[in-house]
């Protein structure tokens, strides 16, 4: 089921893509919404080339979420694809998080794999809607993100981790039904949590940093915050979003970065022309082993994999594209 490869390579084939990009050299305020809402005078459309991977000679099982920050892993679609069902949360969480957590385990090897999350893209436009990032993207149909971004820093991610609280974590969460993760799952979910933290706060007090401070109007700063990863000896983790359409895409269709580093003069935007609900990308937004190799000189791990859904000329009248990410952690 994990394997995948695809037919006899075309000569490269590129596409022109639109990409809004933030364009500016300074650190934006914490409440400046406008960069996300793209109505930020610092957000600029970049036409870009997009590469077709179908097109590339290598094949798509060949690419790995620790060279190119992004895997593509070959699935039927576990669910029924109807409007229906998928905005059924109750369906979701009981039926496709376990199928999708269950791929993780078997594709990546890890000891354990929880959904935080998902989100369902099936509206043209973000004019219909309108958005609120203050609600965290949580409104039940979202329109295709264009903005070129990477989510999280490691800080970021990390600080995500930490607030997690065990007492209602997978209640809140809508994922405490035995349908979706056995006792357990939960058991061993938060004792490798709580050995992660513990393995990270002995490399930071190593490090000899200030203690964490947070304030509402300000930066974060010591602890984590401004820990590089270095020296870290707990069990590997990582966050990954887990990206699939219910239906073949016809437009707006999802780019990602290849973070290998063979193409160093351009941004190596790569995607998956027509891409299907049997095709799923596990796209990562952090890993502590990249910082680990890192701190060893060694590059090869990749931390993260910016993406963005992008717009192509023509395909105005092209079914809306109809797709679902999740926001998963794993752990080794």
């Amino acid at each position: 089921m994990g394997s995948y490869e695809q037919t006899t390579p075309m000569k490269k084939q590129q596409v022109l893509g639109s990409f809004s990009y933030y364009d500016s050299s300074g650190i934006p305020a914490l409440d400046d919404l406008t960069i996300i809402e793209g109505t930020s005078p610092d957000n600029t459309t970049y036409k870009v080339p997009v590469t077709d991977l179908r097109s590339l000679p290598s094949p798509l099982s060949s690419y790995t979420h620790e060279k190119h920050g992004f895997q593509i892993v070959r699935q039927p679609l576990p669910i029924s694809p109807s409007s229906a069902s998928v905005h059924n949360h109750k369906y979701m969480t009981n039926k496709y998080y376990p199928a999708m957590t269950d791929l993780l385990r078997k594709t990546l090897g890890a000891r354990c794999v929880v959904v935080r999350k998902h989100s369902i893209r099936d509206m043209p436009s973000w004019s219909e809607i309108g958005m609120n990032p203050e609600i965290g993207f949580s409104i039940e149909s979202l329109a295709p993100f264009n903005i070129a971004h990477a989510d999280h820093t490691p800080a970021g991610a990390r600080a995500h981790f930490r607030a997690i609280k065990e007492s209602n974590w997978f209640s809140e969460n809508d994922t405490a039904d035995e349908e979706c993760t056995s006792p357990k799952e939960r058991t061993e979910f938060f004792r490798l949590r709580r050995e992660i933290i513990e393995a990270e706060d002995r490399a930071i007090a190593e490090a000899g940093l200030d203690p964490e401070v947070q304030g509402e109007t300000t930066l974060p700063k010591g602890g984590h915050w401004d820990w590089d990863g270095a020296n870290y000896e707990g069990p590997r983790y990582a966050f990954f979003s887990v990206w699939r359409p219910f239906e073949t895409v016809h437009r707006d269709p999802l780019a990602v970065m290849d973070m290998s580093g063979r193409w160093p003069q351009e941004h190596a935007w790569r995607y998956l022309s027509g891409q299907s609900p049997e095709e799923v990308y596990l796209i990562k937004f952090y890993d502590s082993e990249a910082l680990v190799r890192k701190e060893k000189g060694d590059d090869e791990i990749a931390l993260l994999c910016p993406h963005s859904a992008f717009y192509i000329s023509g395909t105005e009248k092209e079914p809306v594209r109809r797709s679902c990410e999740l926001r998963v952690w794993g752990i080794w």
